[in-house]
C-alpha cells in the first residue's frame, strides 16, 4: 500500500462514514494498523473506488458469531454502488441498512 492509497481509502472512509452517514465512532482504530490485518482496494480512473479490511481474530470475540476471519469496514464511493446483492436480509447497524454476507468455513 503507498502512502496515496492510504490516504485515498482514509478519505473515502471519511466521506462515506463521517460525512455522508454521519457515524460517530472513529473511522480508524488499532486494528487498521494490526500485523494481521489485511486491505483490500479497488482502483478506477476516479481513484479508490471500494475498500474493505479483513481481520483475523486468534480466539472468536463476543458478537463475531465465532468467527475468526471477519471482513469490515467496507466502505464504497457512492457512483459505484448498488451493482451486486449478497444473500442475507437487510439489518440496521448505526442507524445504516446493511446487508450481511457469510461463507461457511472449507475445509
Amino acid at each position: 500500500m503507498t502512502p496515496d492509497d492510504a490516504f485515498e481509502i482514509v478519505a473515502l472512509r471519511t466521506s462515506v462514514f463521517s460525512l455522508e452517514q454521519r457515524i460517530d465512532e472513529e473511522g480508524l482504530d488499532a486494528r487498521d494498523r494490526d500485523e494481521s490485518t489485511l486491505h483490500v482496494w479497488i482502483r478506477d480512473d476516479a481513484g479508490v473506488a471500494s475498500s474493505l479490511r479483513v481481520l483475523e481474530n486468534d480466539e472468536p470475540r463476543p458478537g463475531d458469531a465465532d468467527a475468526r476471519r471477519l471482513i469490515g469496514r467496507v466502505v464504497t464511493r457512492a457512483d459505484r454502488r448498488g451493482r451486486l446483492r449478497a444473500l442475507q436480509d437487510e439489518h440496521f447497524e448505526a442507524g445504516i441498512p446493511h446487508i450481511g454476507m457469510r461463507r461457511a468455513p472449507t475445509a
